[in-house]
C-alpha cells in the first residue's frame, strides 16, 4: 500500500466537459470508480490495467486518468514518474 503525501492536491488540467466527451465520465466519476476499485492501494500499472480491462478507453486516456487520480489523491507529485 502506498502512503499518501500531505501536499496540496492539484486540479485536473483537462476540464470535465472534455473528459466526459472522450471517456463518458467526469473526473469525479472516474475518481469514485477508482476509489471503489481500491485505487489508493494500486500502483500506476495496476490503475492503467484496470482502466484498460474494465472501461475500454484508449491508452492516452488510461494514462491521463491514472496520473490525475494519483495526483489528486496525493499518491504522486506533479512531474513524478512511477
Amino acid at each position: 500500500m502506498r502512503a499518501a503525501t500531505k501536499t496540496a492536491k492539484p486540479s485536473p488540467r483537462i476540464g470535465d466537459e472534455a473528459v466526459k466527451a472522450k471517456t463518458g465520465q467526469t473526473w469525479n466519476e472516474w475518481f469514485k470508480i477508482l476509489d471503489a476499485a481500491g485505487g489508493k492501494t494500486m500502483n500506476h500499472q495496476q490503475l492503467v490495467a484496470r482502466l484498460n480491462r474494465q472501461h475500454g478507453i484508449g491508452p492516452w486516456w488510461q494514462q491521463m486518468i491514472a496520473v490525475t487520480y494519483e495526483q489528486v489523491r496525493g499518491l504522486r507529485q506533479k512531474h513524478e514518474k512511477p
